[in-house]
């Protein structure tokens, strides 16, 4: 975002269009309604379920314990989350979108899904923090996580967001291989196009990832998002099966969805 707003020469560079014509660059679109329907329907099941579940949520009661309140803001993240890489997704899908159709909307889109996503691994670790502290030291976990002391963990994913946010080199979604990329030009096939990732690094992202999949690999209920840092971590660095990116994409959206089925079967 820092580049898009007060450093115009960089980001003219990194995300150049001009290289081919808008014909030519639609023309590497690869539109597709039956995978655009299996981003987006999907997500808006899971908006339908979240947002009445987020509401009951927010009473008094279920905020009084720090595990609630931290799968609120979990949740939060998940509304957003799904919006973009479902919804918005799916729509590009049908439509047939690379980044160079439009070029500012795709790099903003691209810039706050990679935020979200920073946020939901974070706030995720967080949660999974929380929970096995409670069960194998219930009184340090009171001590970092009782009453309002739970809402001083909230800064954490907002200032881990917020650098992805202003700072990270963001992924773009293109209609051609049906995921985000950090290479703007994934699967352009032209002498004018730069793909080289250092020119875009995007290693925190990685290791965010990386530190997300270590963590959480004990847990049976992220078990979607090992799938989908495991997927989007091979798939910027190698050339990997169609069928393997779609997979990481769906997980993805499902990851956004999977605390909801969760709660939906624990929540009394």
């Amino acid at each position: 975002m820092e580049r898009f707003i007060s450093n115009n020469e960089e980001y003219n560079k990194l995300y150049n269009c001009t290289a081919l014509t808008p014909e030519e660059w639609n023309a590497f679109a690869t539109p597709n309604l039956a995978i655009g329907l299996l981003y987006g329907i999907p997500s808006i099941i899971y908006l339908l379920l979240y947002i009445p579940f987020l509401i009951v949520m927010s009473r008094r009661d279920f905020m009084k314990q720090s595990c609630y309140k931290l799968m609120f803001l979990l949740g939060v993240f998940d509304v957003f989350g799904v919006i973009f890489c479902g919804i918005i997704a799916g729509y590009m899908t049908i439509t047939g979108n690379v980044f160079c159709s439009s070029r500012d909307l795709n790099y903003l889109i691209g810039t706050f899904s990679t935020a979200l996503w920073a946020c939901t691994c974070s706030t995720c670790v967080i949660l999974a923090l929380n929970r096995v502290m409670d069960i194998t030291m219930p009184y340090r976990s009171k001590q970092f996580f009782d009453g309002g002391r739970t809402y001083f963990w909230y800064v954490p994913p907002m200032l881990w967001g917020g650098y992805f946010l202003i700072f990270s080199y963001p992924h773009m979604y293109t209609s051609q291989y049906y995921a985000f990329f950090f290479d703007p030009y994934y699967g352009v096939d032209s002498p004018l196009i730069d793909h080289r990732d250092s020119s875009r690094p995007h290693y925190v992202h990685s290791v965010n990832n990386i530190v997300t999949l270590l963590f959480l690999q004990c847990l049976m209920l992220c078990a979607i998002i090992i799938t989908t840092t495991s997927i989007y971590v091979t798939m910027q660095w190698v050339n990997v099966s169609t069928y393997i990116i779609i997979l990481g994409q769906v997980t993805w959206q499902a990851g956004h969805g999977t605390w909801l089925t969760f709660k939906l079967f624990t929540f009394t």
